[in-house]
């Protein structure tokens, strides 16, 4: 039943419900691995990167050959392993305006 509602909110975009309902659903059956998959779906759409890989990679675990598990993996992989770096707030510091730029007669 969490499964279900939880997949039912995640068409709705409602993405914090969904992995709640998917976290229930787990909680009721640990070796769910369509549940873990799902679970990995909504915290990759909530930006919770870290938390997608390990659902995604409890379901592998759990269903190795589940065509779609697979599928939703690998794509995960893709765009984890393809993400930019993390900014540097460091350097996004004010360090006072910037110099102005020389006028074509001063070069």
């Amino acid at each position: 039943m969490q499964l279900e509602f939880g997949t039912k909110v995640a068409r709705m975009g409602s993405w914090r419900e969904a992995a709640f309902r998917f976290e229930r659903a787990i909680a009721a059956e640990e070796s769910n691995a369509r549940a873990w998959n799902n679970l990995g779906v909504a915290r990759e759409n909530l930006g919770e990167l870290d938390g997608a890989k390990e659902a995604y990679e409890r379901a592998m675990a759990l269903a190795p050959d589940e065509r779609r598990i697979r599928l939703n993996y690998d794509r995960f992989l893709e765009n984890y392993r393809n993400r930019p770096a993390p900014r540097d707030p460091a350097a996004d510091a004010d360090d006072g305006p910037e110099p102005a730029p020389a006028s074509p007669e001063n070069r």
